[in-house]
């Protein structure tokens, strides 16, 4: 198994992330991506990797976090063989006061840096679907990718598919009240899906009042194999081809 986007770097592990690491690959994750959001993150998840062969890392700036407009980190970055992808990057208007200009500005860098790289981007996009979209869409049939954590409906699924984006799945899949994810979920081709902790948030049931770790991806490959009825064994093969796909960089 993969999980294709944590945060094994957060400090809610302490002094725990090599427990947390050995015990998600004595539970048969074969491989982890780190993912950073800011340029301190994005080191740390360097670091995590440069220590363990079955970490590979991502390294970018999250759309609200604060930024001085350096990019020169990804430079340095991008030279590791085991940076996979650029991102987390993208657009969220979530909250009050977000600047989308900066916000867009920063993303399209950001695709710009991974387009000449011949990286993916780990997509974040959160009540902005127009506005990632349309950003996006600029750059079909050069830019590979992620949406990460899927949160909309079959339309914004459709047009995301459209321009070849694989879709990333979280533990809200398992949760209750989560229905409409359960039959979007069956709309996206068993080619362009693939599964996520974001750990150490949106931990999966039955762990939800536990802090999220990336063995509990086992749960979101258990779930989601069940709901789209397809074997277990031959679920994970499918997911570790489409992530192997995508982040080509990892041997």
């Amino acid at each position: 198994m993969i999980d294709t986007h944590s945060h094994i770097y957060e400090s809610y592990y302490k002094n725990r992330v090599d427990d947390v690491i050995k015990d998600a690959l004595d539970d048969k994750v074969k491989y982890i991506i780190c993912c950073g959001v800011d340029k301190e993150t994005s080191y740390e998840s360097f670091h995590l990797a440069e220590k363990y062969n079955e970490v590979f890392f991502s390294g970018g700036i999250f759309p609200t976090e604060s930024f001085d407009n350096d990019y020169s980190f990804l430079d340095e970055l991008i030279k590791s063989k085991k940076m996979v992808a650029i991102g987390e990057c993208g657009i969220d208007l979530h909250y009050e006061n977000s600047n989308l200009e900066d916000q867009k500005n920063r993303f399209e860098t950001q695709i710009k840096y991974a387009i000449s790289h011949d990286l993916p981007v780990i997509i974040h996009s959160r009540d902005a679907f127009n506005e990632t979209y349309e950003i996006i869409k600029k750059y079909k049939g050069k830019l590979r990718g992620v949406i990460h954590c899927f949160s909309y409906g079959f339309q914004e699924l459709s047009k995301f598919l459209e321009l070849g984006l694989y879709i990333g799945i979280d533990g809200p899949i398992t949760y209750k009240n989560n229905d409409k994810l359960r039959e979007i979920i069956k709309k996206i081709p068993l080619n362009r899906l693939l599964l996520e902790t974001d750990s150490p948030y949106l931990t999966p049931v039955p762990y939800r009042k536990l802090m999220n770790e990336t063995k509990y991806i086992k749960n979101i490959y258990l779930y989601v194999s069940i709901a789209l009825s397809v074997d277990f064994n031959n679920f994970v093969d499918i997911i570790r081809r489409n992530a192997l796909a995508l982040f080509s960089k990892i041997k």
